[in-house]
């Protein structure tokens, strides 16, 4: 059974499989494409959920685009008539994705193999993790995106060398620089901007359009929230054809009506004034190079290859300033747009055994917890910690040795944080807090006895704790519990199992099944029993929806 790899992005999501030692891009059969846009909506007859550039053509209000920047959050978003979290609405974007997967290889995908950006935290990579879980997905692995770049990078070339990765998507920058070692990737440093991309330039053009069109009619585009989606659709037309040509046009007819006259849009812009726009924008790339270089302790003339990956590569500036900064051109031999999936589906073959690769990968921010601490001779809490520095190895364990504050202490609660790499700020609350959990159970003791905290990353990037003492002997360990981590709605779970495609042949069992547990009031084995089977149609698990179909019916045969 196949592992695929999985590019999660922004604006599109693309989905690959390892053949032959070679990825394939697994191709959408409903819509003819390889490139799927990451659009869900609702159809406003059928109240179907459609996906990809179906979707993107329904009324806004029916209408969720880039929710990879919201994941992690706690934000909840009306999608038809449900509020859900970002991974629940991801979770559908993957569901669809297994969907075609299955129709493309014909057969069962239950494993998958996800990116994601360098800089995510781990709120971010756990909010991943259960949306590929809440499709069905055993999710083998995350991986960082421009890890997965070097990855495809490596399949064809095998030299010794190092290589940059200039990531630039529809809603992301990552940078990373890596060395390629026979069958070894070592990620020297990595750095970027979660909420920088593509998306950004084409919010820049419709204020361009915006102001001109304001200044010359008195109307405002972004009067509602229709129009302006539809205006930025065609500023992102023109942005792609700014790649290609010295000037677009962003055109819409019929935008408004004033003094009975109907008003069209036609405004031009010219390569010169794009560029110009979102030269803020690359500065900060450019910026993030520099560092990048700086943590890797590498020069510009010690990087052999560049790779740029995402498609906002394509604009002509970005390649210009990427060529400048580092001195040499980038290389073009893969697709921007496919690198990153087709390296997850290398990832896949390397979990399978069939590929023999090593990856070192990094830490790019640092980590630590909140303490009291000594400022001026006066106790103070609230300080922040620094337990794992930034651009540090990820599978390595660090620990700090931290003592009791006072007599017979009872408990000692860790709060991990995440240092903001632009504060400096001694004090935890100005970074990000990521969770935490409590050592409890200790006995009796005078103040300042230790207490051994370790940090340690696992293998998909997500932070495992560990608090412990052995003169104390007592021990705590946990994965990060975030204040953002919920249980998938009823309302989800209801409406992802009855989407299934095995929904119609056990349906009659669990409406039967409920009914039943409803006039029992309480029966524990009927009750895991539903939810199991619930579960085992979300993950199109054909074997175990078989067979406790039959438990199901075999058990109320037994009650009645």
């Amino acid at each position: 059974m196949a592992i695929i790899g999985i590019d999660l992005g922004t604006t599109n999501s693309v989905a690959c499989v390892s053949r032959d030692g070679s990825p394939q891009v697994i191709r959408d059969y409903s819509s003819g494409q390889d490139i799927v846009p990451s659009v869900i909506g609702i159809h406003p007859k059928t109240r179907q959920q459609i996906y990809g550039k179906t979707a993107k053509d329904l009324h806004p209000s029916e209408v969720l685009t880039e929710i990879k920047r919201k994941m992690g959050s706690t934000e909840r978003i009306r999608f038809g008539d449900r509020e859900l979290l970002p991974e629940e609405i991801s979770a559908l974007l993957l569901k669809h994705i297994k969907s075609y997967a299955e129709q493309f290889l014909n057969e069962e995908v239950t494993r998958a193999v996800i990116t994601v950006p360098a800089l995510f935290d781990d709120k971010q990579r756990t909010a991943t993790k259960r949306a590929g879980e809440l499709a069905g997905f055993c999710v083998e692995r995350l991986i960082s995106e421009p890890t997965a770049a070097a990855l495809a990078y490596n399949v064809h070339n095998k030299d010794d060398n190092n290589i940059m990765v200039y990531d630039l998507g529809g809603g992301t920058f990552d940078v990373s620089i890596l060395e390629i070692q026979a069958n070894t990737l070592d990620v020297k440093a990595s750095y970027g901007d979660p909420a920088l991309g593509g998306k950004d330039f084409d919010e820049l053009i419709f204020e361009y359009v915006r102001t001109a069109f304001l200044d010359l009619h008195g109307m405002d585009l972004s009067e509602t929230s229709e129009l302006k989606h539809r205006i930025v659709e065609k500023c992102e037309e023109a942005k792609k054809q700014l790649s290609f040509s010295e000037i677009a046009e962003v055109v819409y007819p019929a935008v408004g009506v004033r003094d009975g006259k109907i008003l069209n849009l036609n405004v031009e812009i010219t390569r010169a004034t794009f560029e110009k726009m979102i030269a803020e924008k690359l500065r900060k790339t450019e910026d993030a190079i520099n560092k990048a270089l700086r943590y890797s302790q590498l020069s510009a003339e010690d990087i052999d290859t560049i790779l740029l990956i995402g498609g906002s590569t394509r604009i002509p500036c970005v390649q210009i300033m990427v060529e400048r900064t580092m001195g040499k051109k980038p290389l073009f031999k893969i697709d921007p747009d496919l690198a990153v999936a087709m390296g997850a589906a290398v990832q896949s073959s390397i979990i399978e055994g069939h590929t023999e690769t090593i990856i070192m990968d990094k830490i790019p921010y640092s980590l630590g917890i909140e303490v009291l601490g000594d400022i001026g001779g006066q106790q103070v809490t609230g300080l922040y910690s620094e337990i794992i520095p930034e651009q540090a190895p990820m599978l390595k364990e660090y620990k700090e040795v931290y003592r009791t504050i006072y007599d017979s202490q009872k408990s000692v609660e860790v709060k991990v944080f995440q240092k903001n790499p632009l504060n400096d700020s001694i004090w935890a609350h100005d970074h990000s807090f990521l969770g935490s959990d409590t050592l409890e159970h200790i006995p009796d003791k005078p103040a300042g006895e230790e207490i051994e905290i370790s940090l340690k990353y696992n293998l998909n990037g997500i932070l495992d704790v560990v608090a412990q003492s052995e003169s104390l002997n007592v021990k705590q360990v946990f994965s990060v519990k975030t204040d953002q981590y919920e249980e998938p709605s009823s309302e989800t779970i209801e409406s992802m199992w009855q989407e299934s495609e095995k929904a119609q042949e056990v349906e009659s069992t669990i409406r039967i099944a409920e009914k039943r547990l409803s006039e029992l009031g309480e029966h524990e084995e009927l009750k895991a029993k539903i939810t199991a089977l619930k579960d085992a149609l979300i993950a199109n698990n054909s074997d175990e929806i078989s067979r406790l179909d039959d438990e199901i019916n075999d058990l109320l045969f037994e009650l009645d």
